[in-house]
Parts: structure tokens; C-alpha cells; sequence
């Protein structure tokens, strides 16, 4: 068995990963596998400042040699590496202002972008501006009594 959790994100040849994933196994070897698609985060009411930057954080990763998007591609990538009998799921994530886990999720994305701001500038890929705006939005969003972040994460175990 191999099992593989946000590793695939952070690796620039993830073909390559999982192509010796498949080599490694023994004939009926199963691999299980948790990923990142970031832009599956969605925030209720909208945060349109922060999902612009939040895009372009995806696009950093990407720049940077891995790819925030990875969990989307799961069953091609297993396709490709040989593997058969291929079951995808979603983790869901659903965070409601109020809860236990609202602050402390939402506080986590906006550390992501905060942490990465120095890249994203230096990067191009936004201005501080724009993240300070984007920030100052989901610390707007954090307060309202009907906020609602969603989330998930991609799934997928398949067999040699």
C-alpha cells in the first residue's frame, strides 16, 4: 500500500511520483491518495478581492513548480500511471460562522496568502494593495453572523 497525502501538489513531476508509486507495488497494490484543488474554496456571501488574489496564490504554486490544482486531476494522472480500478471521492469541508472551525479555517487561508505576499509581489502576480484589500474582505466576511466557508478535498485509491 502507498499512501500519499499533499504530496502531489508540492512535487514538479507528479506523473513521475506516482509512475513509481505504481512501480513499487506489488501486483493487487493499492495507493490512497488525498489532494488540493485550492480553488474549490468558496465563502458565503462572496469574497470576489479575495478569490482574485486566492487565484493568483494558485498561480504562484504553479509558478513555483507545483500545482494547487492537482487534486482535480487524480484520475488522469493514475490513468497514466497504470493504475486501475479507480475510485474518487471528495473530504468536504464546511465551516459556519459560530462554529469551532470557522475562525480558525478562515484565519488559515488568510495566513496562506499573507505568508506567500513577499512572493506574489515579487512574482507579479499581485499588487500589496490588492492583498491588503483582499485581507481587509475575508476580515469584513469573518464577522458576519451567517458566513459560510466550503471546502473539499479530492480523494482517490486505486489498485495496480
Amino acid at each position: 500500500m502507498v499512501y500519499c497525502r499533499y504530496l502531489l501538489e508540492h512535487v514538479a513531476g507528479p506523473a513521475q511520483a506516482l509512475a513509481e508509486m505504481h512501480r513499487v507495488l506489488r501486483r493487487n497494490g493499492k495507493v490512497f491518495i488525498q489532494e488540493n484543488n485550492i480553488l474549490a474554496n468558496e465563502f458565503y456571501p462572496d469574497c470576489p478581492k479575495f478569490d482574485a488574489v486566492w487565484r493568483k496564490f494558485a498561480g504562484l504554486q504553479r509558478q513555483l513548480g507545483g500545482d494547487a490544482l492537482i487534486g482535480k486531476k487524480l484520475f488522469a494522472l493514475l490513468k497514466q500511471a497504470g493504475f486501475e480500478t479507480i475510485t474518487l471521492s471528495f473530504a468536504p469541508e464546511i465551516h459556519p460562522a459560530g462554529s469551532a472551525t470557522f475562525l480558525p479555517w478562515v484565519e488559515n487561508m488568510i495566513r496562506n496568502v499573507t505568508g506567500a505576499a513577499e512572493l506574489l509581489v515579487r512574482h507579479r502576480l499581485a499588487g500589496r494593495e490588492e492583498i491588503d484589500a483582499a485581507v481587509a474582505e475575508v476580515r469584513a466576511f469573518e464577522a458576519l453572523p451567517d458566513a459560510c466557508a466550503y471546502f473539499y478535498w479530492n480523494r482517490a485509491r486505486a489498485v495496480k
